[in-house]
């Protein structure tokens, strides 16, 4: 599985080409989501060196639909429609088909209650981890960049209803520094900086 090419958006190319990079970097070091998962767990060692590369290519993605969502017009009015999501709904774990899972790529977080979660997480001695979670934000990386527009189009939303919340997208950008280029770290900074812009009610 590999990250196929973005389609014509609003941040440089240059961006769009790093943040392919590093995806390609992710599962050429560890593998695809499904082979992250195949693992079913890792040492502390392991864990720490495949969260340094997903938390790079995570802050870079978030900093690219930043862009993106500044070049959208301001919608009319804030949405409140409600979605209705299925509280009990069972569906199958298939972990050879990540196509399938079901992910979400964070750009901002979401309050959720204590211990909430969508899986139970096995017992694991301390020393190891479970493999799905970090498998999972593989997956919803991947699909982040084969389908910016929509994640794009949610965030312009968000962000215009929460100004303030655009300090969330920004202050991570240090994580891929030493994962770029330079030159593509400062052109992504400045476009970030102005896209922050577009958002900024004072």
């Amino acid at each position: 599985m590999s990250a196929a090419t973005a389609p014509i958006t609003h941040a440089p190319p240059a961006l769009w080409a790093a943040a392919r990079a590093l995806i390609g970097m992710i599962f050429q070091l560890f593998g695809g989501p499904e082979l992250i998962l195949a693992k079913h767990m890792h040492t502390r060692a392991e864990r720490k060196q495949l969260l340094k590369w997903l938390r790079a290519g995570e802050a870079w993605m978030r900093q690219v639909l930043l862009i993106e969502a500044a070049a959208l017009p301001k919608p009319n009015a804030p949405s409140w429609r409600h979605r209705v999501r299925a509280v009990c709904e069972i569906k199958t774990f298939d972990p050879d088909k990540p196509e399938t899972w079901r992910v979400r790529f964070v750009c901002l977080d979401r309050k959720r209650a204590p211990g909430a979660r969508r899986f139970k997480l096995p017992k694991l001695p301390k020393h190891l981890h479970a493999a799905r979670p970090l498998a999972e934000r593989a997956e919803a990386l991947l699909r982040a960049f084969n389908n910016p527009a929509p994640r794009a189009k949610r965030l312009s939303r968000r962000l215009h209803a929460k100004p303030r919340r655009v300090s969330e997208l920004t202050r991570h950008a240090s994580r891929a520094r030493h994962l770029v280029s330079e030159t593509d770290f400062h052109t992504n900074r400045a476009a970030v900086t102005q896209a922050a812009l577009a958002f900024n009610t004072s």
